[in-house]
């Protein structure tokens, strides 16, 4: 309810001061306590349409925020006992505004940016600055080139990592990148979290707000990996361990797939594990315009049962496997091609040599 009360009274308070300055006092009253009885956000919602059919209409431009609230409640964020982070921030905008104009992206970007600064400060104390044109950057991730991998790039990590020796290596990028998930999501995955499932491995995990979502990869990019270094460990073993058994660190991953995507030639802005979930992210939604599958593959799914996840979502989860398969048959393809003229030219200069 602290989320709440906060959320109306700063869209009174904004409202007043902004879009409803040169109103008549007694619109005003109506307005402020039209909003602030409410006692839910769906109330909230519902008070600011109507305001708009009386004509308030600005106070509409404030629903982004109302959004905001529900989604931060909807993740189990603990907003009573600190400020929103960036993550939350980020990932919001992205799964809330990928589907609209430039300018639009731009408006939650600012209107919702300057609610968390307020409400960081005020309940928290929190000085943090949640820069806007900063953000709007971070959240251009998802459609930059530069940000993201493009199609040339993914094929030439693809081919890299099948040649690795590092098997582990090998795997981290593969999971990362075929599925989404964070790097910490990945290093929390415990033997018991891992089934299989037809043509499928499946990946119980364990996200922001102790929310469970299921994600999945062929299982012919993990079956070697589990055989070699996952069958032999106890069911609440973690399944990334180093030699001496501990937990592998997210700072190990960090550093060795920055230092693998440079040794390929591959240079970003942001090069590192969250390349490849913005990358999943992008190529997801391209392929599929699915936002909601899109959604809880990256985390933000109310899941109340897995048996419930798997068997609504099982056709669900195949697709998330087939996202780069367009990618490398193209490539196998230009290697077949070149195999056999490179074959056609050798027959050639063989017979010359015979005759």
């Amino acid at each position: 309810m602290l989320l709440l009360k906060f959320c109306k009274h700063y869209i009174a308070k904004k409202y007043d001061y902004h879009g409803n300055i040169y109103a008549p006092s007694e619109k005003k009253y109506i307005f402020k306590e039209l909003i602030l009885q409410v006692s839910s956000y769906g109330e909230l919602n519902e008070a600011i349409s109507e305001l708009v059919e009386k004509k308030f209409y600005s106070i509409g431009n404030y629903k982004p925020i109302v959004q905001f609230c529900i989604y931060a409640v909807s993740l189990g964020f603990p907003y009573s006992s600190k400020g929103f982070d960036e993550e939350i921030f980020a990932d919001f905008i992205w799964i809330y505004s990928c589907s609209k104009k430039l300018s639009t992206r731009s408006y939650y970007i600012g209107i919702v940016s300057t609610f968390i600064i307020d409400f960081n400060q005020k309940m928290h104390k929190d000085s943090r600055i949640v820069d806007m044109h900063r953000f709007k950057q971070q959240y251009d991730v998802y459609h930059s080139m530069n940000e993201r991998l493009t199609d040339n790039e993914i094929r030439k990590l693809l081919i890299a990592v099948h040649g690795l020796k590092n098997e582990k290596l090998n795997i981290f990028i593969t999971i990362l990148l075929k599925t989404g998930i964070r790097v910490s999501e990945m290093l929390h995955i415990k033997k018991k979290d891992v089934f299989v499932r037809g043509g499928l491995y499946l990946f119980n995990i364990q996200g922001k707000g102790n929310m469970y979502r299921m994600v999945s990869v062929k299982k012919s990019d993990f079956m070697s990996f589990y055989a070699n270094h996952i069958k032999h460990l106890e069911l609440d073993d973690f399944i990334f361990q180093t030699r001496t058994n501990k937990q592998i660190t997210r700072i190990y991953v960090y550093s060795e797939i920055k230092k693998f995507l440079r040794k390929i030639g591959i240079l970003k802005a942001q090069n590192g594990p969250h390349l490849l979930r913005h990358t999943f992210a992008s190529k997801m939604y391209e392929k599929y315009r699915d936002i909601i599958l899109l959604q809880e593959y990256i985390g933000h799914a109310n899941v109340e049962s897995t048996k419930r996840y798997i068997h609504l979502h099982e056709s669900e989860l195949k697709k998330t496997t087939l996202i780069y398969d367009e990618i490398m048959q193209e490539t196998f393809s230009i290697v077949v091609a070149l195999s056999i003229h490179i074959c056609s030219l050798l027959q050639k200069q063989i017979s010359q040599l015979i005759f």
